[in-house]
């Protein structure tokens, strides 16, 4: 099978468009909490051999180095660089952020564990400790309605004055997980917003087959037009 230049250079273009919608990604979450940039890679698709080093090239003599084609380039994959951010003072005592490699653990609402970077918490109606979004960390901590002076050590141990206890109350520790390829973790929103594109792609598809039909058609009514004066005259 023959690859012609321009499927070739279609490959090299659609590599470098899911490139930008890395880099555009990127910038979107600049100031999201906790997120970390992607990097996409790529890899050369196979090549075709056309002519085989020490083919013969004439009765007597052989090719020295042969012919091979390329077809193109294709991406690899998408690596999150786990570089450290820069820290934030907030003024919210449940805000905290890892210094250095783990994560914090979550309740997801199927039951299963999540993780996650972003440090800022807050508290439940109940008194749990849960992320922006409301899920719970793990192990859970519950707060006392009537707690008061709620801190969060370096180890992660949260503590609060309770009334009726005497001293600070240790009501339980923020515990961080951490992986041996923290990369090849899979992001729950990449797999939502892979999902909708296809539906996109599809409606542009039959948008631009829908302008081809009316240009063609504005071009066959110029050329009956000019044909009619032609004869015309």
């Amino acid at each position: 099978m023959s690859f012609g230049a321009l499927h070739v250079a279609r490959t090299g273009l659609d590599a470098q468009g899911f490139r930008m919608q890395v880099i555009a990604n990127n910038l979107a979450n600049v100031n999201t909490t906790g997120f970390k940039r992607d990097r996409a890679s790529f890899e050369t698709l196979s090549y075709q051999m056309m002519t085989a080093p020490g083919a013969p090239s004439t009765a007597e003599n052989r090719y020295a180095t042969g012919l091979n084609l390329g077809t193109g380039v294709s991406l690899n994959g998408t690596a999150r660089i786990d570089t450290q951010g820069t820290f934030a003072t907030t003024g919210n005592s449940l805000d905290v952020a890892i210094d250095g490699a783990g994560f914090f653990q979550v309740q997801m609402p199927d039951g299963r564990l999540g993780y996650t970077r972003a440090g800022n918490f807050g508290r439940s109606p109940d008194g749990t400790i849960v992320t922006s979004d409301g899920k719970p960390i793990q192990p859970q901590i519950q707060i006392p309605e009537d707690a008061t002076a709620v801190t969060i050590g370096l180890d992660g141990t949260v503590s609060a004055s309770v009334p009726g206890q005497e001293g600070v109350t240790e009501l339980g520790r923020i515990e961080i997980a951490r992986f041996a390829n923290p990369r090849g973790c899979r992001r729950s929103a990449a797999i939502c917003s892979s999902r909708r594109r296809p539906r996109a792609r599809r409606r542009s598809a039959v948008r631009a087959r829908k302008a081809a039909a009316r240009f063609a058609a504005a071009c066959s009514r110029d050329r009956t037009s000019m044909s009619s004066r032609n004869s015309s005259t």
